[in-house]
């Protein structure tokens, strides 16, 4: 409505349509919420299911962490394609979780430290 036709009503239907107009605004609020939150839960909830890190136990064995020493000559790669023993890692994601698992920014490992790996084990 304009200016001058809000002239000529009465204060009762100046207040309804102003009681109106603020419950169409809360109620625009509760539906930008709803979005809002509807949007973060499925981003987590993609985020949780596509981590390529995820390691799950499958029907016949389980992953367990192992401490092993670093000897001279060994990097991640070669301790990788060592100890990877199955299809739920590719390698870059073994040696991402190793890293992680040691804080590890670089294959900054020298001979005579030890490192935690995860390790597959039959049950």
């Amino acid at each position: 409505m304009n200016k001058a036709t809000t002239m000529n009503l009465s204060y009762a239907e100046k207040k309804q349509l102003r009681t109106n107009q603020v419950r169409r605004q809360k109620n625009l609020l509760y539906i930008s919420a709803i979005v809002v939150l509807s949007i973060l839960i499925i981003t987590i909830a993609v985020k949780i299911y596509t981590n390529p890190n995820k390691v799950e136990a499958s029907n016949t064995g389980h992953y367990v962490y192992e401490s092993i020493l670093v000897e001279q000559g060994d990097s991640l790669w070669t301790i990788a394609k060592e100890h990877i023993c199955t299809n739920d890692y590719s390698i870059d994601n073994y040696i991402r979780e190793v890293k992680e698992l040691n804080q590890l920014s670089e294959d900054d490992m020298n001979a005579g430290d030890y490192i935690v790996i995860p390790v597959y084990r039959e049950l």
